[in-house]
């Protein structure tokens, strides 16, 4: 990948790995930050290439440097700015409850954002809170305000198989705490806005609409976890059959339901002409509406990764410039990474920059193999949403799913057994017959929300949302009874997942690009009379 034509995604690249560096490295990197800096203006006065030749490539060190730095500084900030908890540390706090409160076996489980606290350091902070069952703690809302008095102790993990504390602490919450019944009492303090809880309070009333239509048990779990990214209905058994069958990434608000949305609120805005100013006015109007959206849906890495990347191609519409999917993708991460050093670990930031990466890599190099032809799909289109592009024939569109889905799964397979131990050996089939039933499950999502309320109509367009989302736990079921349907018991190193993706990547370059076979061909015959001669002069 030229270094002009992606410049954000080798910069995104720089700025992680500045992230992974050591602690201690950051107070040097700095320094070297702003000596690059320092070197990089009078470089940028410099206007005949001609004359400084030998430095060419100064600037671009200058600038990877810099970003290096700033990799490093943002990290150290990230673990600086959270406060040290090494035993029980009694406090007396006003919190205000991020979502609404999950029943446990022995207690009710909030997630809450400490408003004011007698200590410091703390406040605007995030924690677990633990309540006493019962009615009055099991009917808060989000956006409610607490007073409590308790004693803040360090996440537990739940088990020796999984870092649970890290994995809530790269999310944010720092702490845990038990109120009892005479420790906590709802606050009359007037909060603030917050978008976290005005998303949490839309997702509830939308749900609660869904009920009202008449869906219940499996089939609004999954309505609710394709289109609201709800997950909390899903029970442990539903999770582990959709993991097994290979659709856990479908139930995820990813990409995909981004250009579904996307496509629907097109629709609504095309009778707004196809002139200059109309154009730029939809644009606008289509980012705006898909970034609220994203707010609906919790803002996860793979809904903001898809927005960020539709944003800054929207622009360049307006811009009447074309922005190339690499480059969008490198923003996306970059930005993501700028304003929350933790999506770094996350598993749904990874997986989903590793299943565009893929398909960005990988599909037009399968789609050619299967017979059709790559400037017919729109690299935009499976960056921003991973499905096809548009296709002439239900042979063609399903033809690029095939390609989409191996592309994605091959990019995403290392780090998907990394995470769960698992491989669903039936992915392909899977994602042929149940990613277009997703499609119609999320599209009639949509029609019930808007045209529930109508006699008739409503009721038809409920009941074959309720059939179709039904078929989709069906099938689901039925693909995980097969046979050896999914490998489990897989548990492979760290360096042995880099030698893979190492592996992966030297293959399909060498497979794409004839050069790299004429040049590992030159140096097995250099490595063979090398041979040779030791043998002969030994």
């Amino acid at each position: 990948m030229n270094l002009h034509q992606a410049p954000f995604l080798w910069l995104s690249g720089t700025l992680a790995l500045g992230m992974l560096l050591p602690e201690n490295w950051s107070d040097p990197l700095q320094w070297a930050g702003v000596a690059a800096l320092s070197l990089l203006v009078p470089l940028s006065l410099v206007s005949a290439p001609g004359r400084v030749w030998r430095l060419r490539h100064l600037p671009t060190a200058c600038v990877m440097t810099a970003t290096l730095a700033l990799g490093s500084w943002l990290m150290k900030g990230q673990l600086q700015d959270s406060p040290a908890l090494d035993g029980p540390l009694p406090v007396t706090a006003t919190v205000r409850l991020l979502a609404p409160p999950r029943p446990t076996a022995r207690s009710v489980r909030c997630q809450v954002e400490i408003l004011s606290c007698n200590t410091s350091g703390w406040r605007a902070k995030k924690m677990l809170l633990f309540l006493p069952s019962g009615q009055e703690s099991e009917h808060l809302s989000a956006g409610e305000v607490l007073d409590v008095e308790v004693q803040l102790s360090p996440i537990r993990n739940l088990g020796d198989d999984f870092d649970y504390a890290a994995y809530m602490r790269r999310r944010g919450y720092l702490a845990q705490a038990y109120a009892s019944r005479g420790n906590w009492r709802r606050s009359a303090f007037q909060a603030g806005f917050s978008i976290t809880v005005a998303s949490e309070r839309s997702r509830q009333r939308l749900l609660q609409r869904y009920r009202r239509a008449g869906l219940e048990a499996e089939p609004l779990a999954l309505v609710a976890a394709l289109t609201l990214g709800e997950k909390s209905l899903l029970d442990s058994q539903l999770k582990q059959r959709f993991a097994s069958v290979g659709v856990a990434h479908v139930l995820a608000v990813s990409g995909m339901h981004v250009g579904i949305v996307c496509g629907l609120l097109g629709l609504l805005l095309r009778p707004l002409g196809c002139r200059r100013r109309s154009e730029i006015l939809r644009q606008l109007l289509l980012t705006a509406l898909l970034w609220a959206y994203a707010c609906l849906t919790g803002l996860s890495a793979s809904v903001l990764r898809a927005v960020l990347m539709f944003s800054v191609m929207a622009l360049g519409r307006c811009l009447q410039r074309r922005a190339t999917s690499w480059n969008a993708l490198g923003f996306a991460a970059f930005v993501m990474l700028a304003v929350r050093p933790f999506f770094l670990y996350d598993a749904g930031f990874q997986l989903s920059f590793a299943a565009v990466a893929s398909i960005l890599w990988l599909q037009p190099y399968f789609r050619q193999q299967f017979g059709g032809e790559t400037d017919g799909l729109s690299q935009e289109s499976v960056a921003m949403w991973a499905l096809p592009g548009a296709s002439t024939s239900i042979a063609n569109y399903f033809r690029d799913l095939v390609s989409v889905s191996m592309a994605a799964q091959i990019g995403t397979a290392p780090l998907s057994v990394w995470y769960f131990h698992q491989f669903p050996n039936y992915f392909w089939l899977s994602n042929l017959l149940m990613v277009p039933l997703a499609l119609a499950v999320t599209c009639l999502a949509v029609a019930t929300l808007s045209l529930g309320w109508l006699p008739g109509l409503g009721q038809a367009v409920v009941w074959l949302l309720a059939q179709a989302a039904g078929l989709f736990c069906r099938l689901a079921s039925a693909i995980d009874s097969l046979p050896a349907s999914v490998s489990t018991g897989l548990y492979p190193k760290a360096w042995g997942i880099v030698l893979i993706y190492t592996l992966l990547a030297l293959v399909v370059c060498i497979s794409k690009n004839k050069c790299y076979i004429y040049s590992l061909n030159r140096g097995l015959r250099h490595l063979k009379n090398l041979r040779y001669d030791f043998k002969n002069y030994r």
